[in-house]
């Protein structure tokens, strides 16, 4: 089956209205993720690009997961980030994305230059509805006033980004996220 058509029917599994329905289609395409990522980052990105426009964009958390990842070795992948923090305004803006970018928002921006925040913010939030607006000013003041606990964030990241994408880890306090990644070693 094409990927176009599999997306399909994700996107029809998860409208269809049932709360189980959203980590279903997280999980099948968590599985598409991790096909599309051995395949090579074109692929990825093709089912990056397809994957971020479907289920009210459940699943932009997990894509972002990935090009924040590239973004750390290769700085030229925040246009990646870019188009995902694009395509997350324009999603459903649900809590649960919202928790789960927030995260990896305050990493990346703690992270990227001012002059990039900047074009997010002019060309992408400012045309947003207010209340994405004020989500992302929140993020914002937070990377300015909470330097420990954003570098915090970002040895989070660090620690699990060639891992698959698990925002139940990143939640974990530091102690328990290293205590479990020396368990699984």
């Amino acid at each position: 089956m094409s990927l176009a058509k599999t997306l399909d029917q994700l996107d029809e599994h998860y409208y269809e209205g049932e709360d189980e329905n959203r980590e279903q289609v997280i999980e099948a395409l968590s599985d598409l993720h991790m096909q599309y990522l051995m395949e090579g980052l074109t692929e990825f990105r093709a089912f990056s690009d397809a994957a971020s426009q479907i289920a009210g964009g459940v699943y932009i958390p997990y894509l972002t997961w990935t090009e924040l990842s590239t973004y750390i070795d290769d700085n030229a992948a925040r246009n990646r980030i870019f188009e995902l923090v694009q395509a997350f305004v324009d999603s459903d803006f649900e809590d649960p994305e919202k928790k789960k970018m927030k995260a990896l928002l305050i990493t990346y921006y703690a992270m990227e230059r001012e002059f990039e925040l900047a074009k997010i913010d002019s060309l992408i939030v400012a045309k947003a509805h207010p209340m994405v607006q004020e989500f992302f000013r929140k993020v914002t003041n937070f990377v300015k006033k909470n330097k420990t606990s954003v570098e915090m964030y970002i040895e989070k990241f660090t620690l699990l980004r060639e891992y698959t994408p698990s925002f139940e880890l990143m939640r974990m306090p530091m102690s328990k996220l290293k205590e479990h990644l020396e368990e699984e070693e």
